[in-house]
């Protein structure tokens, strides 16, 4: 004879009374065949995604892409050629103050 937890005897028509009651409480299983796929992501949502850019980079990221030594990068904040915002002890440049610069020394160099 089977026992609850606590140790007393179960009735077997009892125990019959609950499994079935936990059966019809459950979901039907599904075969894995039958299971529902993943949806792939709208090609919309996807090329969003693919053009997102950051707002700002760091330090490293704009001396990347602008070309230029550590130094010179912080002399061009100093004289205002580069703009920075400041958020706590990390210094961001935006990537459209970079553009900016680069679009102003075509046009002088032409």
């Amino acid at each position: 004879m089977k026992r609850t937890r606590s140790g007393e005897p179960v009735d077997p028509r009892t125990m019959d009374k609950l499994l079935r009651r936990r059966r019809s409480v459950l979901p039907p299983r599904v075969p894995e065949s039958q299971a529902p796929q993943a949806k792939a992501p709208a090609v919309a949502v996807v090329e969003t995604i693919a053009t997102l850019r950051p707002y700002a980079v760091r330090i490293p990221k704009a001396l990347e892409l602008i070309g230029v030594k550590r130094t010179k990068l912080y002399d061009m904040i100093k004289r205002g050629e580069i703009k920075k915002i400041k958020d706590g002890g990390t210094v961001l440049i935006p990537l459209s103050s970079i553009e900016a610069y680069f679009r102003r020394k075509d046009d002088g160099s032409s």
